[in-house]
């Protein structure tokens, strides 16, 4: 997979990402351990695991873009 952030988020119809737009994804995951230089990794908050507390590591690992859903 190859894709422009701003070709991805225009997909799935979410607004556009200041200063980011040529971010090139080449790996989608929500699980933090698999992230790498490339990658946008989903922080969900689950019933078990609230994966936001893993940003810094996946920052830290390369990830390219976060998408982090808003307190509900």
């Amino acid at each position: 997979m190859n894709i422009l952030l701003s070709e991805l988020l225009t997909l799935v119809r979410l607004p556009p990402v200041p200063h980011k737009q040529d971010t090139l994804i080449h790996a989608v995951t929500a699980d933090s351990r698999t992230v790498c230089p490339g990658t946008l990794f989903f922080a969900f908050v689950g019933t078990k695991v609230d994966a936001r507390q893993f940003i810094p590591m996946a920052i830290k690992q390369g990830a390219s873009a976060l998408f982090v859903p808003k307190d509900t």
